[in-house]
């Protein structure tokens, strides 16, 4: 009777277990996004930015790389942000087979880009 009790004493645990640790990663799926135009995002920052295009989260972009997109062509607009706060807002028009590139970094300290 003391090892039924036990095993389901340790059967209750796992699933407790199973239930709160589900995926810490809140970001919503990326939407689907597709088009003649590319988008190229730059990150010169060590930092993970999350990257939206006309308020829509398309994905994110790790830390000094680049990522490229296939957008639709005309006026859009895309932030890129960490996760603390949005740091940079574009509106731009994007055409069709030219890739558009879009640089984040931190200013140079004093606020100098020099």
């Amino acid at each position: 009777m003391k090892n039924v009790a036990r095993r389901a004493l340790t059967m209750a645990a796992c699933a407790v277990l199973l239930v709160s640790c589900g995926d810490d990663n809140n970001d919503p799926a990326p939407a689907e996004i597709n088009g003649p135009a590319i988008l190229r995002v730059s990150n010169e920052t060590r930092f993970v930015q999350e990257v939206t295009f006309d308020g829509s989260y398309i994905g994110d972009v790790a830390g000094e790389t680049s990522r490229d997109w296939q957008v639709p062509a005309g006026i859009h607009t895309v932030n890129i942000h960490d996760t603390d706060a949005e740091r940079y807002t574009m509106t731009g028009e994007f055409y069709a087979g030219v890739v558009t590139q879009v640089r984040f970094g931190l200013p140079a300290p004093g606020g100098s880009s020099d």
